[in-house]
């Protein structure tokens, strides 16, 4: 049975894989081709599967959130606070890359929290 020896020398850029970086929140999203709505259905996809990843992220990074929480003035609920926060860590996440596979078309994204 012949193989295709060009989709075996195709390497992903390593954040596919792991889309760590040293003192950031970094995730990495995925879609394969959309069926309707072309390139731009996929790269919504894509985000909203990085999305998702980095609300995942940010449960993994409890005692941080907890200081953040602390110096939120005023009375507020935890989850207002989750809120908040989330909705403050997705505004400022940035794509720092993207790659799309030549062989199966999956698009690829690479959000990034930035330091500041």
């Amino acid at each position: 049975m012949p193989t295709d020896a060009a989709h075996h020398d195709i390497v992903p850029p390593i954040w596919v894989e792991d889309p760590r970086l040293l003192n950031h929140i970094a995730v990495s999203g995925s879609a394969v081709p959309a069926q309707w709505g072309g390139e731009q259905a996929q790269y919504n996809a894509a985000m909203q599967d990085a999305r998702a990843n980095l609300q995942t992220e940010f449960k993994k990074h409890r005692t941080a959130l907890q200081k953040i929480k602390n110096n939120i003035p005023g009375e507020h609920s935890n989850t207002e606070i989750d809120q908040r926060i989330n909705q403050l860590l997705l505004e400022n996440a940035i794509v720092q890359s993207e790659w799309k596979h030549p062989a199966n078309g999956t698009l690829y994204l690479w959000l990034v929290i930035p330091n500041n």
